[in-house]
């Protein structure tokens, strides 16, 4: 029975191994490599629901935060800082038979102009907190704004204001996601105009409307802080504006954005950002919606846009070409909410050639410990012969971070709702290899530039925080924008247009939702069980000779076991699948030594890895009630497949390369230096190791020293 079970799937399991000699795998270490990395120029295909800004309804929305990203208190006269700009296009014909076209807008200015207290259509009651009904008014323009798509709908780009005054004795903000205690204002937080400096912007909004030809579109807000403001175009008075145009029938929308600051606001930032169409996204910790309909994962993303500065805010104006923001706790688990433990992390490329690099020898704490060449050569930062500090402007640890590597900077304790991780680059030759600027000057004013920047390969190569020990986080990048952060500048204006973005993920990466070939992601390793990993499943396709009626449910750390009973695989039903391994034995010994994730000092481990072990007499009937009582848990699981696919990336378990311990443990354990993303060898090893050859009919494990799968013909 217990072949049967994994003849049943070998035809399945080897049609799908068939994709792997032929594809290139998602790599993470021991070098940065993606998919179509090796110059086959695979095809990619956009993760957002407006490729390329071409598609001639738009539809955008705005969102204003103070200094935390809360509302704290809306602006007189104006709506909850939140709007949105999202119309269609009828055809007609007029009485000479030409074509004709009228915008429907989806969003009302009734519907822009709600604030808190009144009701939103279809809540159940009236929500009178500022900050609780922002969120909630984003999820309603949302619902207005939503567009069905596959693999899930989405919303709207989003024009992102924030007000960069703090008043540090009202104690407003949370210090590092926990409540915060009054102090003296200092030069480092700006409050010129006293209580009530971190106020929200006035905003006037033009609808976007067809000019007098019906060709060409247009729309755009503006708007200030000032609040008694009576000429906007003084300089004595801070502003913004975005506006947005396109051609009707060709082009993409070019969007021309503008900040000043002034002497109550010196510190404004304005970005243009595509984020998660659900989940929490950069610096947000309520339920966001946006345009990435599915979230990116490094390292297999690239992003394309086209920008041109024509004035650039100032010495110290932190233009980001790309700001890449996400959120996971630094025990490598995804963040739920819990603000004291959740963690903002963001990397900015600044493109201002005025911006110096904080980071030099002689200062390392403004450096990050490690970096990461694309070839996955790492260099710490006391190596001064190697390390590249011109690369970084700064680094700064999450002020919760329990063994951030000393010495060290601390973000800033109240700019989010949560603690916060910035990694902070510019331009230096060590960029180049992934897209982004390599000199000073480049991209800058009097030189606009389409970009295709490979940040999904960057952002796993760059350094970030994890506690010792714990496994490394997917580094799924809920939030992308390009704009400007003018810092504690009086009189400084910055302008710039942005059009083409777009955020492509490799075709491999993307599950079918049509029910067409599944391509896998790559071979992994999980704890000495070989796991085939589909677009929001994994396959163990070791097993052993008694265990049977399981399969191993891999997330977060690869242990959870569920029923195998009926299991969907990428979208399609497979009859039945292949159990885990047996026994592992000694595969994984207690007290095995772990390096911190980025480097640092041992730590052991606590403790040996759970065994995916053989059950037999009184555990098997456990684990056949274990099975009954999970079926409910499976069939949940199925449920949420769908939702998944949005997240899913191609990374799977991607391993960050800077966690030695992951690659040493794979030398270790199976005997090669150079292994693929997640442990998979591609030589013949014998011994403690894979063997790997065409003419075997079938392999298994058994305690740990050899690893075999019903694979026919094929091998990997």
């Amino acid at each position: 029975m217990a072949m049967r079970v994994v003849d049943a799937a070998a035809a399945a399991i080897a049609a799908l191994l068939g994709f792997v000699l032929a594809l290139p795998f998602c790599l993470a270490a021991p070098s940065i490599t993606t998919h179509g990395s090796d110059g086959g120029g695979g095809s990619y295909v956009s993760a957002v629901g407006d490729p390329g800004m071409r598609r001639d309804g738009l539809h955008v929305a705005w969102e204003a935060w103070n200094f935390c990203n809360e509302v704290g208190r809306e602006a007189p006269g104006m709506g909850s800082p939140r709007g949105a700009d999202c119309f269609d296009l009828e055809n007609g014909v007029d009485e000479n038979g030409q074509p004709t076209y009228k915008v429907v807008h989806r969003v009302t200015d009734a519907d822009n102009n709600l604030r808190a207290g009144d009701p939103l259509p279809g809540s159940p009651a009236n929500i009178t907190d500022v900050d609780l009904y922002a969120a909630a008014k984003e999820l309603y323009l949302g619902d207005r704004c939503q567009v069905p798509d596959s693999p899930s709908p989405w919303q709207f780009w989003m024009v992102m204001l924030k007000n960069g005054n703090l008043d540090t004795t009202a104690a407003i903000c949370p210090e590092n996601g926990r409540p915060a205690r009054p102090f003296s204002q200092t030069s480092r937080f700006p409050c010129p105009g006293g209580a009530g400096c971190m106020n929200q912007p006035l905003v006037f909004h033009n609808r976007t409307a067809l000019d007098a030809t019906g060709r060409r579109l247009r729309g755009g807000l503006f708007g200030t802080y000032d609040l008694d403001a009576a000429d906007l175009g003084s300089k004595e008075v801070s502003y913004y504006s975005v506006t947005w145009e396109k051609d009707l029938g060709s082009g993409g929308w070019v969007f021309h954005h503008k900040l000043r600051t002034a002497p109550k606001y010196p510190w404004l930032m304005l970005y243009l950002r595509s984020d998660a169409t659900k989940g929490f996204s950069g610096g947000y910790h309520y339920d966001t919606r946006g345009m990435t309909k599915m979230v990116p994962e490094s390292p297999n993303f690239k992003v394309r846009v086209t920008l041109e500065v024509k004035q650039g805010g100032g010495p110290n104006s932190q233009f980001y070409l790309m700001d890449m923001g996400s959120c996971w706790k630094n025990d490598g688990r995804p963040c739920d909410g819990d603000t004291a433990t959740d963690v903002t992390r963001y990397s900015e490329m600044i493109i201002n050639p005025e911006t110096p690099s904080w980071c030099t020898r002689r200062r390392i704490e403004e450096c990050p410990p490690w970096h990461t060449f694309r070839n996955g050569t790492r260099v710490h930062r006391t190596d001064a012969a190697r390390f590249p500090y011109a690369a970084y402007h700064v680094y700064c640890s999450p002020g919760n971070a329990r063994a951030a590597e000393q010495p060290t900077t601390y973000c800033d304790a109240y700019s989010n709702p949560q603690p916060q991780e910035i990694l902070q680059l510019v331009p230096h030759p060590v960029w180049g290899e992934f897209g982004y600027p390599t000199a000073k000057g480049q991209g800058w004013i009097g030189d606009p530039r389409t970009w295709e920047l490979d940040v999904g390969a960057l952002s796993q190569a760059l350094y970030f925080y994890q506690d010792p020990g714990t496994p490394p986080a997917k580094r799924k990048w809920s939030s992308l924008d390009v704009g400007t952060e003018i810092y504690v500048s009086k009189y400084a204006e910055a302008e710039w247009t942005l059009s083409g973005f777009d955020i492509v993920v490799p075709e491999d990466c993307v599950g079918s939702s049509q029910g067409g070939p599944l391509v896998p992601e790559f071979l992994i390793l999980c704890d000495e069980t070989l796991i085939l990993e589909i677009p929001n499943q994994r396959v163990p396709i070791s097993r052993g000779e008694e265990e049977q009626g399981k399969v191993t449910h891999t997330h977060e750390g690869c242990l959870e076991e569920v029923a195998a009973g009926e299991h969907l695989v990428g979208g399609r039903e497979l009859a039945e699948i292949p159990d885990p391994a047996p026994d592992l034995g000694d595969a994984v010994a207690a007290g095995a030594q772990h390096d911190e994730h980025g480097g640092g000092d041992r730590l052991d481990h606590d403790g040996a890895a759970p065994a995916l072990g053989a059950v037999d007499g009184e555990q098997r009937e456990a684990s056949e009630r274990r099975a009954e009582e999970q079926h409910e848990h499976q069939r949940r699981l199925r449920g949420q497949q769908r939702e998944e696919q949005l997240d899913h990336g191609c990374g799977g378990e991607s391993v960050d390369p800077s966690n030695r311990w992951w690659a040493r443990r794979r030398r270790r354990k199976w005997g090669r230096r150079d292994v693929g993303s997640g442990g998979i060898s591609r030589r013949a090893i014998w011994g403690d190791g894979i063997r790997s050859s065409r003419s075997e009919s079938s392999r298994r494990i058994h305690n740990g020293r050899l690893l075999e799968a019903v694979l026919g013909a094929s091998s990997f």
